[in-house]
């Protein structure tokens, strides 16, 4: 599981203005972190985090819609842990029309250590720093070819709903931003915190299988095709017996070649893989359903009750039915 190393840190979280910005992106970013705060608060531990806006002064910043957003403190000024561009209108995705100085900030603070998400169209703005050079990266359907002229060292894959390097996020559309950004969050809090803060979102469906499996997405980025054939089939398997030599067999390998490929493409062992899967689809399925522990132990692929208790709560420091009722009324 993604966790922070130092639990009782606050996450410092900017949300960059700027002229042109769609101001129900810079919204969304807001609402999500205050979500992820809210819980944080109820989960003692996890730590905290907290978003500003940032411009290029403090003050009144023109959206694309012409009604302004306020910006409480200067980018120039501060440090950030995690930087959020939201996405801009397409008039305004013009090299002239950048702020001076923000590339450089941008830079600087990815040099610090900070991670780097944008959204949409935002990811214009990414391209300018040169930080994508290189890496692949996705953005809006509209501007991909665009994109591809005016920045050809970036690999735009606007087929990908998300795309991460290394501290490095880019988000395709508002859908996949609010997803980005949880998984964000799940890095810098934790993964329990950031599927909650995904359930709260009003963009994710009612059904445990839509929870989308947030501590994957940094772990599909090592270019292996066989190795994310086998990740996607132990997502859809999960709740099946499945061993080594039956993944082994989907691509074609020996148990032990595949073990050996898994282990350098994702840093985790096949078992360890599922293991986290499963209890994702625990942890949702708790969240959103009133089934008995048993039966979802026995849905994400565990058929003694016990076992699956146990494996929970060394994971969580909560067994499921307590996990089930902390988690029940963290959001106001």
């Amino acid at each position: 599981m993604a966790k922070r190393t130092s639990s009782s840190r606050n996450t410092r979280v900017g949300i960059c203005l700027f002229p042109g910005v769609w101001a129900s992106s810079a919204s969304l970013a807001k609402d999500l972190v205050h979500i992820a705060a809210v819980i944080a608060r109820a989960r003692p531990g996890n730590g905290t985090i907290e978003a500003r806006f940032l411009g290029a002064q403090p003050g009144d910043v023109p959206t694309a819609t012409g009604a302004p957003m306020r910006a409480v403190e200067s980018w120039s000024t501060t440090d950030v842990d995690v930087l959020i561009l939201p996405s801009l209108a397409i008039p305004f995705l013009e090299p002239s029309l950048r702020l001076p100085g923000l590339v450089g900030w941008i830079i600087e603070q990815h040099h610090r250590g900070c991670r780097v998400l944008a959204m949409a169209t935002g990811s214009w703005l990414l391209a300018e720093t040169g930080l994508l050079d290189g890496h692949t990266a996705t953005t809006h359907w509209a501007c991909v070819d665009r994109f591809r002229r005016q920045y050809p060292a970036v690999n735009w894959a606007s087929e990908q709903r998300i795309a991460v390097t290394g501290r490095l996020v880019t988000a395709r559309d508002m859908g996949a931003s609010a997803m980005a950004l949880c998984h964000v969050i799940g890095r810098m809090l934790s993964v329990p915190i950031a599927e909650r803060t995904y359930q709260y979102s009003l963009i994710h469906e009612p059904s445990a299988e839509a929870l989308p499996l947030l501590h994957t997405i940094p772990l599909r980025d090592h270019g292996d095709p066989q190795v994310l054939k086998v990740q996607d089939w132990l997502e859809a398997h999960h709740g099946e017996p499945i061993s080594a030599t039956d993944a082994a067999r989907l691509v074609h390998m020996s148990p032990r070649n595949l073990r050996r490929r898994f282990l350098a493409a994702t840093g985790q062992t096949l078992s360890a893989y599922l293991t986290e899967v499963r209890l994702a689809r625990a942890r949702a399925l708790l969240l959103s359903t009133d089934e008995p522990v048993s039966q979802i132990a026995c849905r994400v692929g565990y058929e003694d009750a016990s076992t699956f208790t146990a494996l929970f709560s060394r994971r969580h420091g909560l067994t499921p039915s307590a996990y089930r009722k902390t988690s029940a009324n963290t959001v106001a």
